[in-house]
C-alpha cells in the first residue's frame, strides 16, 4: 500500500495539472497527508524532512484553496447586495438561505 501511495505522490506532475482546482486541492491534501503519516513513523533527520515536505505541500494547497475561494466570497457578497430588488417573501427566503450557503463556503 505504501509503495502504491509513494508512486502516486511522486508522479504528481501528471496529477497536479488536473483541469479542476478541486482535483488539484484534493491531490495536494492527499500528498500532504502522505508526508505527515511518514513523519509520524519516522525518526530524527528523516522525520524532519517529512515534516518539512508535509508543511510545504499543505501551505501550497492552502494558498490555492484560498485564492480560488476569494472569487466565491466576492460573488457571495455581490449577491447579498442584490437582495434589495426582490419581493418581500423572496427577500425573507433568501436571507434565511444565505447563512447556510456562507457556512458551506468556509
Amino acid at each position: 500500500m505504501l509503495a502504491a501511495m509513494k508512486k502516486v505522490v511522486e508522479s504528481n506532475s501528471e496529477l497536479i495539472s488536473t483541469p479542476t482546482t478541486e482535483s488539484k486541492i484534493f491531490f495536494l491534501k492527499m500528498k500532504g497527508n502522505y508526508y505527515r503519516y511518514l513523519a509520524e513513523i519516522s525518526t530524527d533527520n528523516e522525520r524532519q524532512k517529512f515534516v518539512e515536505e508535509s508543511k510545504d505541500v499543505y501551505t501550497n494547497d492552502f494558498d490555492i484553496a484560498q485564492y480560488q475561494t476569494a472569487a466565491i466570497h466576492s460573488a457571495f457578497d455581490d449577491a447579498i447586495l442584490e437582495l434589495d430588488c426582490f419581493s418581500e417573501d423572496t427577500y425573507r427566503e433568501s436571507i434565511a438561505i444565505m447563512p447556510l450557503l456562507r457556512c458551506n463556503f468556509k
